[in-house]
């Protein structure tokens, strides 16, 4: 018996053996949770923090709705403001309902996006910087709204002076936090693409 016994002990491995392999997994498992987190805090600050500064130089240096010809033709730094969306859109809502339109958007989008990111796998890199811009983009333009009633657009490319048919061959001017969105929405494009052709591979 004593030798069935100590046989037992040496095959079987202690119990402080198990519990130490779970709690190594629940730290692997907090860590991984964790770095979407990172991401989160990292790149959101960064990119309000980038958007405002900018806005800021811009409201103190260069005169409202004048040109710095940066590469002249092609480029300019301005000093515009835009009452509606990124890149001018919906700027022709009535005053009274435009802010309260844009502020509610903002507040849904927020919302949305924190639950969105929520739900994420730890693992996962690219949604997380894709949610992070998005945040950061947002909360850079309502807090334009916020101080100005309107939001600040320094960057402006067009084609030389070049008009036709009436239309003058210039982007819309834009800042910081909308070029964070838009780079946003192309890695959202290739996440998406990326999962379509893991999701096709697999039924294959």
């Amino acid at each position: 018996m004593a030798i069935e016994s100590s046989r037992r002990s040496e095959t079987t491995p202690p119990r402080d053996f198990f519990d130490s392999l779970q709690i190594e997994g629940e730290k692997s498992k907090l860590m991984t949770l964790s770095r979407k987190y990172k991401f989160l805090f990292l790149i959101t600050p960064i990119v309000l923090f980038l958007d405002q500064l900018t806005k800021w130089l811009v409201v103190k240096e260069i005169p409202y709705s004048s040109r710095i010809p940066i590469i002249p033709g092609y480029f300019d730094l301005v000093h515009f403001r835009n009452r509606g969306a990124a890149f001018g859109m919906l700027s022709e809502l009535p005053d009274h309902i435009r802010p309260f339109f844009f502020y509610g958007i903002a507040v849904v989008a927020v919302i949305v996006l924190f639950f969105y990111f929520r739900s994420l796998k730890g693992e996962e890199k690219l949604m997380p910087i894709t949610l992070s811009l998005i945040l950061g983009g947002i909360f850079g333009n309502i807090l334009d709204r916020l101080r100005y009633g309107d939001v600040v657009d320094f960057l402006s490319f067009h084609f030389q002076e070049k008009i036709i048919r009436g239309v003058y061959l210039e982007w819309p001017a834009f800042n910081v936090a909308d070029s964070a969105i838009t780079v946003a929405m192309m890695l959202l494009i290739v996440s998406t693409l990326k999962t379509k052709g893991s999701h096709d591979r697999q039924k294959s």
